[in-house]
């Protein structure tokens, strides 16, 4: 606002949501600040373009540079920006996100899920769209706790194998692990082997082949 710039506010969300809003609302460019998921006494400040997308290494030091030579407008008392609350960033993720997959083909699924949120701000946004695809989902860790926003690989390693523990018992046809950003998922099959992240990887663009045809 000092520079100038109109700022919305979308609270405590994932980050996931902050890009995407940042790119369907139009604005020229998104922050997100969070404690970083592999060590709590470091702090990730994320600078996004006006699509949501990681900012390039060569924007990045032209921002440093300015940050750091001072080198940055500063407005007039009239022209400070305003602070304005996004509250509708969530619904607004939910709505694209709905519109992004075939909703119909997932419902005739009738899949039952288990989804560890591991204690982060997820667990705000997700359940809805699950709710909306009628996909059966027994969530795990689904209270917001400021302690657990850094896990080390050990703690990782533990909820891993915890599901791989209960997906069978449960019959769940598959269990996932969402990092505390939002942005990383670990999934465990029917059988409760935990997937490595090349054949995970391997999954995804076997879909993504079969969706697009090529």
């Amino acid at each position: 606002p000092s520079a100038g710039v109109n700022v919305l506010d979308v609270k405590a969300v994932p980050a996931p949501v902050a890009r995407y809003f940042t790119g369907a609302g139009n604005a020229v460019g998104g922050v997100h600040v969070r404690v970083s998921p592999f060590d709590s006494r470091i702090v990730d400040i994320k600078f996004f373009d006006h699509q949501g997308l990681n900012l390039s290494k060569q924007v990045q030091r032209k921002i440093e540079g300015a940050f750091f030579r001072e080198d940055f407008r500063r407005a007039y008392m009239g022209e400070i920006g305003l602070i304005s609350d996004a509250l509708q960033a969530t619904a607004v993720y939910t709505e694209g996100f709905l519109q992004a997959v075939d909703v119909e083909a997932i419902k005739r699924l009738n899949c039952q899920l288990i989804i560890d949120y591991a204690h982060s701000t997820t667990s705000l946004v997700l359940p809805e769209i699950m709710n909306r695809l009628q996909c059966r989902a027994i969530p795990l860790n689904a209270t917001i706790d400021e302690t657990k926003m850094a896990i080390s690989q050990d703690e990782l390693a533990q909820g891993m194998a915890q599901l791989s523990i209960i997906v069978t018992p449960l019959k769940a046809d598959l269990a996932v692990r969402l990092d505390v950003s939002g942005e990383k998922v670990s999934f465990v099959d029917d059988k409760g082997t935990s997937l490595s992240s090349t054949t995970a990887l391997a999954a995804m663009c076997v879909l993504a082949w079969q969706a697009t045809g090529g």
